[in-house]
């Protein structure tokens, strides 16, 4: 259910639950995406409390869940399992399989809510989503059919208030790394490759031989202390495969099998031992991927080969929810099957949202900011894309200064365009400015290129060289933040402010503040819904720049590296003498060093200004 502010006994709602709350459009279908531990029952409440609906039925498919929900409304409740309709009470509560299995009167309720959409695909779960004069809820973490694709028929409000990475970013949910040296799903491609919704069980169990799989799990929870310094949960395919690795792992301390074979009573008696316990490791297959929740679990081993997307999306963030006894908990999955260069964990369901085209979408969003505008549909746009799988880089790319490194992983290319995706499955590296990004064509090729997102910011300087002597803000569009940076230039003081905005609007004000009455003009490298605003195409020669600076700190030091190293060679000084007056420079003083270079000193000046600061 996730934590919530209390005031007295009365919880406040987050404000991404508010947002979904306000979001829900009345006797319509809602599709409301929420990642794990968003707080699904609670936000069902507030949903009931602000519309007031009558008669409410909420389908879960979990016994603990149902109890969870009941506690919400103690005295306005009836679960319906087993159990005759009791008339009186608001909310009927009951699992998939009761509603498929009785004869229930679906047309009395008002609001419909059913939990795990995704995984309920039978008629009776249409018959709930094609309800009339009825408000319907689908309540789903990854709105994917078996077959990958969105979830889309009968839909007519997509709701996703808030994302994974926000969730994380907001300390709701715990930061997870994914550590993948595997290339299993690739090089076993064409074996895979069938029409059935899953994987042949057969070829995978081969497979898995094949690639000593389960001595290689073994190994890494030994080289990793992983049984013995952490808890840590197991993803397999097979009964007899979860058997086996238990087998194998049976010495080490605090080790659990689940599986559908073994009683109910000794799947709770396992899962309790593993729980309590302060480390140890807990073999699974499939049971606990929707409803499971463990904090203190800390490592996922994803060993388990599917082709449906929304499995792998539940299991992947398992370890993931917030510990409280251990604040500073990072979760870590390792992927031994390669699946983690096909499905991106950080899947954002926003920019499948909708029929508009991408800048339909994004002028309804923002009607009144092309800024905001643009920022959306470049995101829009990024998902699918179509690059040809010929072995090589389009010529749009392959000349392209920033990308370099081409690689084919697994596959062989079907030479033709096809519609591939593509995400930044490797985080950039801050050393480097290196973003590598991956794609995949139908056909099973999987390829990466890196991108250097690091711009040189001599090429900064140079684009400012061609601005008229006018205060100036220049502003430049990042689409790796979906903000824009802008960097004002105050002449009379010989100074500059760096900042990041997301609006045109707040842009225009942060500049009338620091102008005051001052004239000022407004260079761009796109138009703007703002006076006095020029466009200099020239400025996205260092849009890469931007995307890869994150603090305005390392964006002055760059400016100052930049500008020394030219008056360096201007000067005709040796290049050692470089490092020397970069020596000089520091957090204390580089402000007043830039001020300096700004005012365009001769070689006098600049030696004998250096020299002060060397001895100070």
């Amino acid at each position: 259910m996730g934590n919530h502010q209390r005031t007295g006994e009365q919880m406040q709602p987050r404000p991404y639950q508010q947002t979904a709350v306000d979001s829900i459009k009345l006797n319509q279908v809602n599709l409301c995406v929420l990642p794990m531990r968003a707080g699904k029952s609670y936000l069902i409440k507030l949903i009931i409390d602000k519309y007031q609906f009558k008669k409410v039925l909420i389908v879960v498919g979990y016994r603990k869940i149902v109890q969870q929900l009941a506690s919400y409304f103690p005295s306005h409740t009836h679960i319906l399992s087993g159990l005759p309709f009791d008339h009186t009470k608001q909310v009927h509560l009951a699992s998939f399989q009761t509603i498929a299995n009785r004869d229930i009167n679906l047309s009395e309720y008002d609001l419909i809510v059913q939990d795990e959409y995704h995984s309920r695909t039978s008629t009776a779960a249409s018959n709930i989503v094609f309800q009339p004069n009825c408000t319907v809820i689908l309540l789903t973490g990854t709105p994917l059919q078996n077959n990958n694709k969105l979830l889309t028929k009968g839909i007519d409000n997509f709701i996703q208030p808030i994302t994974i990475k926000e969730m994380i970013e907001n300390n709701w949910l715990t930061p997870t790394r994914f550590m993948s040296n595997s290339t299993i799903l690739g090089d076993h491609a064409s074996e895979l490759s069938t029409n059935k919704q899953d994987f042949d069980e057969s070829i995978v169990r081969q497979i898995i031989q094949k690639e000593h799989l389960l001595n290689n799990i073994v190994k890494l929870i030994d080289d990793n202390n992983l049984a013995t310094q952490h808890k840590t949960i197991v993803y397999v395919n097979y009964i007899a495969t979860a058997d086996e690795l238990f087998e194998l792992l049976n010495d080490r301390p605090n080790v659990f099998v689940v599986h559908s074979k073994l009683t109910q009573s000794q799947q709770d008696s396992a899962i309790a031992a593993y729980q309590s316990a302060n480390s140890g490791v807990l073999i699974n297959v499939r049971a606990l991927s929707l409803g499971f929740d463990s904090p203190t679990t800390d490592t996922i081993i994803y060993a388990l080969f599917t082709k449906i997307h929304s499995l792998c999306l539940q299991i992947l963030w398992r370890a993931s929810t917030v510990d409280p006894a251990n604040p500073n908990k990072v979760a870590t999955v390792y992927d031994m099957t390669g699946q983690l260069a096909y499905v991106n964990p950080f899947t954002d369901f926003k920019s499948y949202s909708s029929k508009l085209s991408c800048k339909d979408q994004c002028i309804k969003q923002y009607p009144n900011d092309p800024l905001a505008q643009y920022f959306c549909m470049e995101a829009c746009k990024s998902n699918p894309i179509l690059v040809p799988c010929r072995g090589q880089l389009p010529i749009s790319l392959a000349e392209h200064p920033f990308i370099s490194n081409y690689q084919i992983h697994s596959g062989k290319p079907c030479n033709e365009s096809r519609p591939m995706w593509e995400y930044e499955y490797k985080q950039t590296n801050p050393s480097t400015g290196i973003l590598t990004k991956w794609t995949k064509c139908k056909c099973g090729c999987v390829t990466s290129y890196d991108v250097r997102t690091l711009a040189e910011p001599s090429a900064m300087i140079q684009v400012y060289s061609d601005v008229k002597p006018v205060n100036t803000v220049t502003v430049l569009l990042s689409v790796e933040h979906h903000k824009a940076l802008a960097l004002f230039d105050d002449l009379s003081s010989k100074s500059y402010l760096i900042g990041m905005y997301d609006s045109s609007d707040a842009i225009y004000e942060a500049a009338t503040q620091y102008f005051q009455s001052k004239p000022f003009q407004i260079m761009s490298n796109v138009q703007l819904k703002l006076p006095n605003v020029q466009v200099n195409p020239n400025l996205d020669q260092v849009m890469p720049l931007i995307d890869w600076f994150s603090d305005n700190q390392g964006f002055i030091k760059k400016l100052i590296k930049a500008k020394l190293t030219s008056m360096v060679s201007d000067f005709a000084m040796k290049p050692g003498y470089t490092w020397y007056v970069l020596n000089a420079v520091n957090e204390s003083n580089q402000k007043s060093v830039l001020q300096f270079l700004k005012s365009d000193p001769d070689r006098s000046k600049f030696i004998k200004y250096f020299k002060k600061l060397q001895g100070a």
